[in-house]
């Protein structure tokens, strides 16, 4: 099938167009810089959780269309660290992979000990005494 100049630009137009409404898109369980307010998950417009100003809050809604950049994994196992830290966690080494933040350190029987600290928006009760 031959197309016309015309027609294909027609068709290379709409294809760009729908190619930036995908960039625009928002992943369901990503973390994002959100301008102005700091790191929010984002959970298909329904309440979600997040760092407002570097504080830990849930409630939040993120919406498609709010001025937002894709948080990297090491962005968000820094805030995440720090917020562990803050809660009283006191671990040699923290790493997050999916959702889940652990803390991990060398037990008195030399063996590592690892413990999940944060789960999807979960923070663990009490850190250990």
């Amino acid at each position: 099938m031959k197309y016309t100049k015309s027609e294909c630009e027609n068709k290379i137009a709409k294809w760009q167009k729908r190619l930036a409404e995908l960039k625009e898109d928002l992943i369901v369980g990503e973390w994002y810089h959100v301008k102005g307010i700091g790191l929010l998950v984002y959970n298909n417009n329904k309440s979600t959780y997040g760092f407002w100003n570097g504080l830990f809050y849930e409630g939040y809604l993120l919406t498609k269309g709010t001025n937002t950049t894709l948080a990297t994994v090491t962005e968000v196992e820094e805030v995440l660290t720090k917020e562990a830290k803050h809660r009283g966690f006191d671990f040699d080494n923290y790493y997050y992979h999916k959702g889940v933040l652990r803390g991990g350190s060398i037990g008195p029987s030399g063996h590592w000990i690892i413990k999940v600290l944060f789960d999807n928006g979960k923070w663990v009760d009490n850190p250990p005494t």
